[in-house]
């Protein structure tokens, strides 16, 4: 029989002892809430000491505000420092660049002109060379002219037979006897370098086709030599006439290829009576004593 007291189920149930529960003490519910709430604030307070250590050591110390601006002004002022440098050191970098490079260029300058210089030596020398063996040449053709003109000048002579030889052909001794005469008539006065010029222009004209072919035709052209016909024949060279009219023959021509001289005197060639004036607009070629030689 169930009774609904403790007693009456104690009664139905006599072999099974029931578990009774140990009732905790009053101080024993005290301590634990105790022990948990030291646990957190010790667990909190070992966390706050990490957290405060981690920013103590990777934070700086606080540092007072006028020496933290001077701080950062010193080191504004080593980068513009160590930027100049730099600079500096770039801008001394490319003037040795440039003095190097100036140098290495003036140099081969020097060498090229060296090397111009000495070439255009050369080439005088070797033109001197060249002239110096022409003079030879032709100062040994006009001795051996020479010897043959006076060879053939001390026979007697005919107007139709006798020859002697020349630069420009074969001329007959009368008329190495009139261009002496020529030569007496119009230098008479002249440089010996005149007289062999004077002599010279009548034998270009000899070789050249806008004159006669023969020394006489020359002499005679009309409108040419107008006095030559009334003076030939009282004229009487002298020895240096002679041998400026064979050295003439012989090819020296100190006109330098003129075809005509003229005395500057009667016919100078400046102002306005020059512009009518034939031999004013002849090309100048040499000028010996009184005479201009031209062509």
């Amino acid at each position: 029989m169930l009774h609904t007291g403790y007693y009456g189920l104690t009664m139905t149930r006599p072999h099974v002892r029931p578990q009774v529960r140990p009732r905790a003490c009053p101080a024993t519910r005290q301590v634990l809430p105790a022990g948990i709430m030291a646990g957190v604030l010790l667990w909190s307070f070992s966390a706050l000491a990490s957290v405060h250590d981690v920013q103590a050591r990777s934070s700086p110390p606080l540092v007072p505000r006028p020496a933290l601006r001077a701080e950062v002004e010193r080191q504004k002022l080593l980068e513009r420092e160590a930027q100049e440098a730099a600079r500096i050191e770039q801008r001394h970098k490319f003037a040795l660049g440039r003095a190097m490079w100036q140098a290495r260029w003036e140099e081969r300058a020097r060498q090229e002109r060296l090397a111009r210089l000495r070439q255009q030596e050369e080439a005088r020398r070797k033109e001197e060379a060249r002239r110096r063996e022409e003079a030879k040449r032709r100062e040994q053709a006009r001795r051996e002219a020479v010897a043959k003109a006076e060879k053939a000048g001390s026979q007697p002579a005919s107007r139709t037979g006798a020859r002697a030889a020349s630069a420009g052909g074969e001329i007959l001794l009368d008329e190495l006897e009139l261009l002496a005469r020529m030569v007496e008539i119009e230098a008479g006065s002249e440089p010996y370098e005149g007289k062999v010029a004077v002599a010279a222009v009548i034998l270009n004209r000899v070789r050249s086709p806008r004159f006669p072919d023969s020394v006489r035709a020359v002499i005679f052209q009309p409108g040419q030599f107008p006095t030559a016909a009334e003076k030939l024949p009282r004229v009487r060279p002298g020895s240096s006439e002679r041998r400026a009219a064979r050295e003439a023959l012989a090819g020296q021509d100190p006109s330098k290829g003129a075809l005509y001289f003229y005395n500057p005197a009667r016919h100078p060639c400046e102002g306005d009576g020059a512009r009518g004036d034939f031999f004013c607009s002849l090309k100048v070629t040499a000028r010996i004593g009184n005479h201009v030689f031209a062509r």
